[in-house]
């Protein structure tokens, strides 16, 4: 299987590739790892979110509240300054020095509502999952 589309069966403790095109002229593509979501944690994201409706500056507290847990998941990344500094990983890098869209969109694919863009740089094609007679030995 390739690390594409491994499973369906994901383990708890997964390292997951992600990957955002960069758009010309506007930003470069970000390549990133992070721990896989689960429901416990995620649904503590939502909570937290929603504990936030009819607030003072809510959208930005709730910005605030998706780059803590994309800094909490976030692995590794390749954000670099325009002099070429690589960029800490944290919620304060994320909410004030990536570009607003790539941000929001980071932390749409950490939390599992966002696909990561297809990485030109990946290598090989995704695999075709195997069938559950191939799983089963029976081919």
């Amino acid at each position: 299987m390739s690390a594409e589309y491994p499973s369906v069966c994901v383990p708890k403790d997964a390292i997951i590739r992600g990957y955002i095109a960069g758009v010309r002229y506007v930003h470069a593509p970000l390549r990133f790892r992070y721990k896989a979501v689960w429901s416990a944690s995620k649904q503590k994201y939502v909570v937290d979110v929603k504990a936030l409706k009819g607030s003072d500056n809510e959208e930005e507290q709730a910005d605030r509240i998706t780059a803590e847990f994309a800094a909490e998941h976030l692995v590794s990344w390749d954000a670099v300054y325009p002099d070429g500094t690589p960029v800490d990983i944290s919620a304060d890098a994320i909410s004030n020095e990536l570009y607003e869209p790539v941000a929001d969109r980071l932390g749409m694919i950490i939390l599992g509502y966002s696909e990561s863009d297809i990485d030109p740089e990946a290598g090989e094609e995704p695999e075709k999952a195997p069938s559950a007679d191939e799983l089963a030995g029976n081919s």
